[in-house]
């Protein structure tokens, strides 16, 4: 558990029993996938952000994914009498493969694709706050000043070296990490504002109270270096029960489990059925 718990009042924090990481994405990710360093330098410089978006997904769906990304960390929730197992993203979604990657922010629409493609879903707000909470390792938000080239692949390339240059060694076998992006999120807000996105968090390393609350300011087409995109398996354990995050979320009475907003459908949201 991560120093945040300790310290943080906003939270209730628990000592959970280790579970074994599931392994996901076996037939979309490819073994033989390069480096993001040859990937990003076919990239031509000062490229905008829409044919990249374009060519990001066409990577993706080639499966360039680090092997890291594949292995799902298990959340724990003991709360209103139950206990909820679900499974997310050891990391932000990056291209390129476990010696050489690049954690990739993508937009919205470009999610809602691949959550398709891949049977996948995104956490809700209090989501990521339990991830944060059960982290094996955490980093300080690291912010550049607005500007227009907060979209370039400049900036997410700088972002993804700064947050590598000041990760330590690791003690776990691909650790459960957070703190260093903003999530993309899932809000029944967005069923208002279909033409948004939803992003939260950025934790304080004091608090652990989120830095940047929901926002549904951008449009679903935008996009930036602080973007992360972590996935979660559509299976979860209740009490010791297979079920899903979806009905989980659709009953009134579970739905707080993983949302601070009640009960939605979460696969509404993400234009898909996860049926």
């Amino acid at each position: 558990m991560n120093l945040p718990c300790t310290l943080v009042m906003l939270f209730s924090c628990f000592s959970f029993p280790e579970s074994p990481d599931r392994i996901t994405l076996k037939g979309v990710r490819n073994a033989d996938t390069p480096g993001a360093s040859a990937l990003f330098a076919a990239l031509p410089q000062g490229m905008d952000v829409v044919p990249r978006e374009k060519i990001f997904l066409d990577w993706f769906s080639a499966g360039y994914i680090p092997e890291r990304y594949s292995r799902f960390k298990a959340i724990h929730v003991n709360a209103r009498g139950h206990q909820l197992v679900y499974w997310v993203g050891a990391d932000y979604l990056a291209l390129g493969n476990d010696n050489d990657f690049v954690l990739t922010p993508l937009s919205w629409t470009t999610v809602k694709i691949l959550a398709a493609r891949w049977r996948m879903l995104i956490p809700t707000q209090k989501m990521v706050d339990q991830i944060y909470q059960q982290a094996d390792r955490i980093h300080w938000p690291h912010a550049y000043p607005p500007s227009d080239e907060m979209r370039s692949t400049a900036y997410l390339l700088n972002h993804n070296q700064w947050i590598q240059e000041r990760s330590a060694i690791e003690w776990k076998y691909h650790p459960l990490i957070a703190g260093h992006k903003k999530d993309l999120v899932v809000t029944p807000r967005l069923f208002e504002k279909p033409q948004k996105l939803a992003i939260y968090g950025w934790q304080n390393l004091g608090n652990g109270a989120a830095i940047q609350p929901v926002s549904l300011w951008h449009g679903k087409f935008y996009v930036d270096y602080s973007h992360g995109i972590r996935f979660v398996t559509p299976e979860v354990e209740l009490d010791g029960k297979p079920t899903t995050v979806q009905a989980i979320l659709k009953d009134p009475e579970l739905a707080p489990l993983l949302s601070f907003e009640g009960a939605f459908d979460i696969c509404a949201v993400l234009d898909y059925s996860c049926d």
